[in-house]
């Protein structure tokens, strides 16, 4: 979901679906988009997001970094300019998700 909320980012303002039929230009802007928003997160939120870590496959996106990113959905929001109530929403689907207990479905929909 973290990953989810950072590309529709990245490519929102071209509203594509991937990188494949976009401009030069566009690729560019999205990078400069992506490297904004990174920078952002690493000095307002102290989280390193979607950076490439030298000698490990992937990404910094852990489980830790989409903890500290969906429990604060003012400030995510605030810095990626997705929607706040959304964000909200994914960090209770993700608390869900978490819990090993039972849930009350009915309760939980209300």
């Amino acid at each position: 979901m973290l990953e989810l909320v950072l590309h529709v980012c990245y490519k929102g303002e071209w509203k594509k679906p991937t990188t494949a039929g976009a401009s030069t230009a566009e690729r560019a802007r999205m990078k400069e988009i992506k490297q904004e928003l990174q920078m952002k997160f690493r000095t307002e939120m102290g989280i390193r997001v979607d950076e490439v870590i030298a000698g490990q496959i992937g990404t910094s996106n852990t489980g830790n970094v989409a903890r500290r990113f969906f429990s604060d959905p003012e400030k995510a929001a605030e810095i990626t300019g997705f929607d706040e109530q959304l964000i909200r929403r994914f960090q209770t689907i993700l608390i869900l998700l978490q819990t090993h207990k039972h849930v009350d479905l009915e309760a939980f929909d209300a």
